[in-house]
């Protein structure tokens, strides 16, 4: 590049408000400038420029401290010993031994009665034909048409929690409270149950008893109605030994 083609660049690269600018050192292994300052216009060799190699300073006049004469600083370690356990926020210890059970109930209050009935997987899909089929079972026990005061589902274990009781004493436990609830709420004086997973956490070996001081019925599930018509033969045998339907 000759003396006018570079007065030239400068004079446009200051009209533009540009700064030239160029190391006064030269980095290891850079290349070279692609601008030369005005003060300087003569050609400059590498070996004329002083060198920055990897060993260079970083502060002034301090030298940077070898590798492998750098002491080591050890990891800070804190004692397992020293460390305090963290509460579980509101979480109920899981029993010792108790696996987690799983079932679905669905809770019902139909004038007079309180309805507990079993659930399936998918049970949604035919809500609308299970509610038909408990109001028909209660007009053929009594007769009467009832409209349907309240629904409640339980889906257990709830807990997000893994470390909460999930057995079947907690849900015996839990079960009983929402059904005493509903019972005193409601002023309920029969109890229907549909499905065998009230007598199984309640471990009720017959289908008539006395429960939160109603009349107990069970009789098979709703959904094994719908599936199985032999199941409605069964059900209608056990409400006549129980008296209903007469």
């Amino acid at each position: 590049m000759n003396t006018t083609t570079q007065q030239l660049k400068h004079d446009y690269l200051a009209a533009m408000g540009v700064t030239p600018w160029f190391p006064r050192v030269i980095l290891a292994n850079a290349p070279m400038p692609l601008l030369q300052s005005i003060s300087s216009l003569d050609p400059v060799h590498l070996e004329q420029q002083p060198r920055l190699d990897s060993q260079a300073v970083i502060q002034p006049g301090a030298q940077a401290e070898p590798l492998a004469q750098r002491t080591p600083v050890d990891a800070v370690q804190v004692p397992v010993s020293s460390v305090a356990p963290v509460p579980d926020s509101g979480a109920t210890p899981a029993s010792d031994g108790e696996a987690p059970i799983r079932f679905g109930l669905g809770i019902y209050v139909l004038g007079d009665w309180l309805v507990v009935s079993s659930l399936v997987s998918g049970h949604e899909d035919s809500q609308d034909g299970a509610f038909r089929l408990i109001n028909a079972i209660l007009k053929a026990m009594t007769g009467n048409d009832y409209e349907m005061k309240h629904h409640h589902v339980i889906a257990w274990p709830f807990f997000t929690n893994a470390n909460a009781d999930q057995g079947i004493k907690a849900a015996q436990e839990y079960v009983s409270g929402v059904l005493q609830q509903r019972a005193e709420e409601h002023h309920t004086a029969n109890l229907l149950v549909l499905g065998g997973v009230m007598s199984k956490l309640s471990g009720w070996h017959s289908a008539e008893g006395t429960e939160y001081g109603m009349k107990r019925l069970v009789l098979p599930s709703v959904y094994r109605m719908m599936s199985e018509p032999m199941q409605k033969a069964k059900a209608w045998q056990l409400i006549r030994s129980a008296g209903y339907g007469q």
